[in-house]
């Protein structure tokens, strides 16, 4: 039986008109959207459009790329020939995969998520911050990098995404200062991210203690599939979970020691999930020798099943 996992994708893979043509390809799934529109309480459909700049904001964008992940997911169910093994979520995606690990009903999952991305965007108002990825800098160069914009407030070392590729979070002024100064500490690269925070730092106190609070009014049930979790690159215990969730808006993002974990396990087999093909990216670059796919509608269905082949 083959050996997958799931990866369900985060903040900044959004693009305008995402997940609308699903509902073409697919009619049997309005219902479906219908329903996770009333849970939502947006009309996401007219954020998808992307004509009143909403989807850019953090208390629309996080809705819009669950929303469409879980579209996503329901039309590939219908052609994937076993279980997958495994599942895990960047960042945001974490939050769709408590969905489809089973670890919350997707009502539970919504109201987490109402509570996320509100208590998020508030943190961005209270600390307003940025985001970079940097490419082909080591760890210590970035810390050098760091330390020459120390003075105009604080950056970490958040997102560990593949060899050669990390994801810097901190105060604005500070990231706009250390964009310019990257190549001259080695690096190829320095991409700013499309989030309106800076996510994943102790900026987003804020955001960790609404969830903190909210968390315990929550049914969290036994995972059906392991999830690996951002914060620890382990599949979570159940009574993990609620501190884990808390903990990932403020933690960094461990996801190349995620994919090396699941690895181990003898998982050799991924498929990404949500728009664009981030994931599948860093799969390539941490695990040369895995296959994976960026699942986006049912074009990519001759994809899918050549994986199991």
């Amino acid at each position: 039986m083959k050996r997958y996992a799931l990866l369900f994708a985060g903040q900044g893979a959004q693009f305008v008109g995402m997940g609308l043509p699903l509902l073409e390809q697919t009619p049997d799934l309005k219902p479906y959207a219908k329903t996770l529109e009333n849970s939502l309480g947006i009309d996401i459909l007219n954020v998808l459009q992307g004509e009143d700049g909403r989807l850019q904001q953090t208390l629309f964008t996080q809705p819009a790329i669950v929303f469409t992940s879980l579209l996503l997911y329901r039309q590939l169910q219908a052609f994937l020939p076993c279980d997958p093994t495994a599942v895990a979520g960047f960042s945001l995606g974490e939050i769709t995969a408590l969905a489809a690990s089973g670890a919350l009903r997707e009502s539970a999952m919504f109201s987490l998520l109402s509570v996320r991305a509100k208590a998020m965007e508030e943190a961005t108002k209270l600390h307003p911050g940025k985001m970079v990825a940097v490419l082909g800098a080591s760890d210590d160069q970035l810390q050098q990098m760091i330390g020459n914009v120390a003075h105009l407030g604080p950056v970490y070392i958040v997102n560990y995404n593949s060899p050669g590729q990390r994801v810097l979070s901190g105060d604005a002024a500070a990231i706009d200062a250390l964009i310019p100064l990257a190549p001259t500490f080695g690096a190829r690269r320095a991409i700013p991210l499309a989030v309106s925070g800076a996510f994943h730092s102790p900026l987003m106190k804020h955001a960790y203690d609404a969830l903190h609070a909210f968390l315990p009014s929550l049914s969290f049930q036994s995972p059906r599939l392991p999830q690996y979790m951002n914060k620890t690159a382990q599949p979570a215990t159940l009574a993990e979970l609620p501190r884990l969730v808390a903990e990932q808006v403020m933690s960094p993002v461990q996801f190349e020691n995620t994919l090396r974990t699941m690895a181990h396990e003898g998982i050799d087999t991924f498929i990404e999930i949500g728009p664009g093909s981030v994931l599948a990216g860093l799969v390539k670059k941490t695990l040369p020798e895995a296959r994976v796919v960026s699942y986006n509608g049912l074009a990519d269905e001759p994809l899918i099943k050549e994986l199991f082949i």
